[in-house]
């Protein structure tokens, strides 16, 4: 098992002051040269199966540890035992013999590391294929690029599993796919019991592959934990030296031997905190809906407010955050000077409040925030010097969105998916495109045959169509949904005869709680419930808002739902209701002035005429009707209505309670001329069926 025991390890080179001390002391005249200590009193164990992390600045001796534990170089003081076979892959194609060819080096490599010439034949196809370096295998291996050094002394050093492997950097020069490929083969011999060392300034590496790090700085080990604490003190020692060196700042929370994130910005802060003398991180909080910010829904928004307390002035102070997962690895980081924007100069004693406000697009999980403040913006957005720093200053839970899409990864991209395939032809003219709660679909009428042309844009409201184009309205949320209709952005899909996607219309204004769409004349008509509006798309591409019944303000008026468009020669027609009795509004089309209002049935939708009278399907009622008289029952919540010659097709759903519609199974019902059902379609899981049109 690849057990490491490091004892009070130290490693001290002479340096000689002149050349001739050097001669002088192998003359043995004297001591002629005083110790440079690279590393001095290491300690520590790792046991059999734990993979670490080995991190510091350039300088701070960590090859040097490597090559010690490796044999490559002996100590100068101190022990270190090891059980176990070792492979290393330390400098580039260290023990590499640039004149001989690649297979003759693998072999050489093979037998110094312990294989048999019987193991190594038996391993050199793997070896091949895993460097995958081609002919080159049997080219001097100084004509290697570095990246192809680095693929064969990988295939050698792992053809077989070894106890303790340790990687010195090595993998930085390989390309991601081959880096890639060495990963997945150590987290193979990691689940298989081996030992790892692996020295990289990659935090992300090290967070992926090591569930432990050590930081070595200035030849001694400055802290021994988990990688989240140890990388935390590293970037804030990198942070402190490569300020111009005009501000030294003190890093605090070093001695820390545990990490957890204070729900407010404290003394100090955790580990990876530092601070200034000249300035004080005073205040840490944030919010969302107006609440402090500890459960946040994912796709929300949070307000940070960063307040700072200056002791001296300052020329060009700047603030900055990050936002950073359960790992410590930053998801988001930037500051004033970054964001183009001046705190301007302060003075001391001056109090500077900065507030944040940004979406939280993040997968499900645990989050930190860090505050940060810095010294003079230099080009390219850097700053001169960071000055004081409260690492997770305040901790935050990321929860699931349950009316979004299911997803994962870091961050949410706000995917749109456009499934296209080819709509069967309805030879006796029985297609329909259908609008539910889920999805674009095509159905034959006469055969009940359904085919998806569009979902994850939400709930599919209103189908209109011209010689050109076919247009579908997405209102971007569920019916059920506990979203707030005012967080809704609706959107108009926008497809060619042929079904397929071409465009999406945004409006420069919300269009919130679409019921109807309609073309008339080039121009697109949308009612947007929500905001009493009805909004017109014109043919040169130019949105207006349109105000039926005068802006709403007061008192809440007779009328707040409206649904559905007809037009007749001069005149449109709007039907609308205020979830109660219905209307059908008639305005003068070339100055859009109400002329008259006709009283309807109950939550009436989908306005169309028939012979001399109008009808429409009456949601409250659960019934087809006309003004003249007729009624048909339909046994459910019938919207969408679609001429096909002699027959009618309504869309029913199933009466159900708010929070269940998006459940429920939508049905199709086809009628003849005499309103007679002659065939009654299910659409399993699509929820509320929202209009029909013939498929063109």
């Amino acid at each position: 098992m690849g057990h490491i025991h490091i004892h009070h390890l130290g490693k001290a080179y002479k340096r000689y002051a002149k050349k001739s001390a050097r001669i002088l002391e192998w003359m043995g005249m004297g001591v002629h040269h005083q110790p440079h200590w690279v590393l001095q009193d290491i300690s520590f164990q790792i046991q059999p199966g734990e993979a670490v992390g080995i991190i510091g600045v350039n300088g701070a001796g960590k090859s040097t540890l490597l090559k010690l534990i490796a044999g490559v170089m002996q100590p100068t003081t101190g022990s270190i035992e090891l059980r176990g076979r070792v492979a290393a892959l330390l400098e580039l194609g260290m023990g590499f013999q640039g004149d001989f060819t690649g297979r003759q080096n693998v072999h050489m490599s093979g037998l110094l590391a312990g294989m048999t010439a019987q193991e190594l034949q038996g391993k050199m196809a793997e070896i091949e294929a895993f460097a995958d370096i081609g002919d080159y295998i049997d080219q001097p291996v100084r004509t290697y690029s570095s990246g192809m050094q680095v693929r064969l002394a990988f295939a050698v050093a792992t053809a077989v599993r070894p106890d303790i492997l340790i990687v010195d950097e090595a993998l930085a020069v390989g390309d991601v796919f081959f880096q890639q490929k060495c990963f997945e083969r150590i987290r193979s011999f990691l689940q298989q019991g081996t030992t790892l060392l692996f020295v990289s300034h990659s935090a992300a590496t090290v967070y992926t592959l090591c569930n432990r790090a050590i930081l070595i700085d200035g030849g001694c080990v400055a802290l021994d934990g988990n990688p989240r604490q140890v990388i935390d003190l590293y970037n804030a020692l990198v942070a402190s030296r490569a300020s111009s060196g005009a501000l030294p700042v003190a890093i605090t929370g070093a001695a820390a031997s545990t990490h957890t994130a204070p729900a407010t910005a404290q003394a100090g802060g955790a580990i990876g905190s530092y601070a200034h003398s000249g300035v004080t991180i005073t205040s840490v909080q944030l919010t969302s809906g107006g609440q402090p910010a500890h459960s946040v829904i994912s796709g929300s928004r949070i307000t940070a407010r960063v307040v700072v307390q200056f002791h001296q002035a300052y020329s060009d102070p700047h603030v900055g955050f990050q936002v950073r997962d359960r790992r410590g690895e930053a998801v988001f980081m930037t500051h004033t000077h970054a964001m183009h924007q001046k705190i301007g100069p302060v003075q001391a004693g001056e109090q500077v409040e900065v507030q944040y406000s940004f979406d939280v697009p993040l997968v499900t999980g645990d989050y930190t925030f860090t505050a940060g403040v810095a010294q003079g913006g230099l080009m390219g957005g850097a700053v001169a010097d960071s000055i004081a720093r409260t690492q997770d200053a305040w901790a935050f839970q990321i929860v699931t969105n349950l009316d979004d899409i299911h997803w994962n990864g870091l961050c949410h991209l706000n995917p749109r998916v456009a499934i296209q395939r080819p709509v069967p032809t309805s030879p006796t003219g029985t297609g329909l495109l259908v609008t539910t709660s889920h999805s674009l679909l095509w159905m034959d009428a006469l055969t009940g045959q359904t085919q998806p042309l569009h979902r994850g844009a939400g709930l599919y409201y209103g189908i209109a169509s011209d010689a050109q184009r076919i247009c579908v309205g997405a209102r971007q949320r569920l019916v059920s949904s506990a979203v707030p209709a005012s967080q809704e952005r609706g959107a108009i899909l926008v497809f060619d005869r042929q079904l397929r996607l071409q465009d999406t219309w945004q409006a420069p204004f919300a269009l919130r709680d679409i019921h109807e769409i309609a073309l008339h004349e080039g121009t697109l008509w949308v009612t947007c419930s929500h905001d009493d509006m009805v909004a017109l798309r014109h043919p040169n591409g130019q949105w207006q808002a349109w105000y039926p019944l005068g802006e709403p303000q007061g008192e809440p008026r007779d009328v707040h739902h409206y649904n559905s468009f007809a037009f007749t020669p001069g005149t449109l027609h709007l039907l609308a209701h205020n979830r109660g009795a219905s209307e059908r509004l008639e305005f003068s089309l070339p100055d859009r002035t109400l002329r008259a209002r006709h009283p309807l049935g109950q939550q009436a939708h989908n306005l169309w005429q028939q012979g001399a009278q109008w009808c429409t399907c009456s949601s409250g009622e659960g019934r087809l009707q006309g003004d003249s008289g007729f009624a048909l029952v339909t046994g459910g919540f019938p919207r969408g209505m679609a001429r096909l010659g002699s027959l009618a097709a309504i869309g029913i759903s199933q009466l159900a309670e708010r929070q269940q519609r998006d459940l429920t199974d939508g049905q199709i019902h086809i009628y003849n001329d005499q309103w007679q059902l002659q065939h009654q379609w299910t659409l399993p899981g699509e929820g509320l069926v929202l209009d029909l049109r013939p498929c063109p």
